[in-house]
């Protein structure tokens, strides 16, 4: 139903349609066998979505991308496979060549970039301070955040309603003020200074 052109692996963020890049990956299924299923995903108002067929219903993969990480995958049965990781799930993706896995790895991570320009609450993602890491992030407080955008709003209410999230993943201290974008946690001062000295 989708006509498909292998030399077609390029993206526009800025795109006037709104989609970022779109093409046929295979998915991995959730259920116990693992399946593989040809599918037509695009990367669209800052969400990863897929069809089975032409005009079918959209699927969200992942809903929001500035929550996600991507990375290239090699200890796997497939070439040219990579997955997309939320705090919640994760899509193992698999392109048809390594040109093509390169171009959706970046097309998510520029959606990433843009989505955190785009929204409303730039506002707040200027103010975040960005000393501890590139993937540390300092978050104010809720009451500070409802003086500020619904949108902005949004982004820390899913990070904190992931379990455990209302407190510092490694001391346990309560109303942490910092988030690892990358993995969908969040971390008090301390110990996101600690953290920082570690990956260097």
């Amino acid at each position: 139903d989708f006509s498909y052109d292998d030399s077609k692996a390029e993206f526009n963020v800025d795109a006037p349609n709104g989609v970022v890049m779109e093409g046929y990956l295979f998915k991995r299924a959730s259920n116990a066998f693992k399946t593989w299923n040809r599918r037509w995903f695009s990367i669209q108002n800052s969400q990863l979505v897929y069809q089975k067929k032409l005009k079918d219903v959209l699927t969200v993969v992942v809903e929001d991308l500035r929550l996600c990480t991507v990375k290239p995958c090699e200890d796997i049965e497939r070439r040219f496979c990579f997955e997309v990781v939320s705090p919640t799930k994760s899509c193992m993706l698999q392109a048809d060549s390594e040109k093509l896995r390169q171009a959706w790895i970046q097309a998510v991570q520029a959606s990433i970039a843009s989505a955190y320009r785009e929204t409303p609450d730039n506002y707040y993602i200027e103010r975040l301070d960005r000393t501890a890491s590139p993937s540390t992030s300092s978050i104010d407080s809720a009451s500070d955040l409802r003086e500020r955008s619904v949108k902005g709003e949004s982004i820390l209410q899913r990070v904190q309603s992931i379990a455990g999230n209302y407190q510092c993943c490694d001391c346990g201290q309560t109303d942490p003020r910092w988030a690892s974008i990358n993995l969908g946690i969040t971390l008090c001062i301390e110990c996101s200074g600690i953290h920082r000295y570690i990956r260097k």
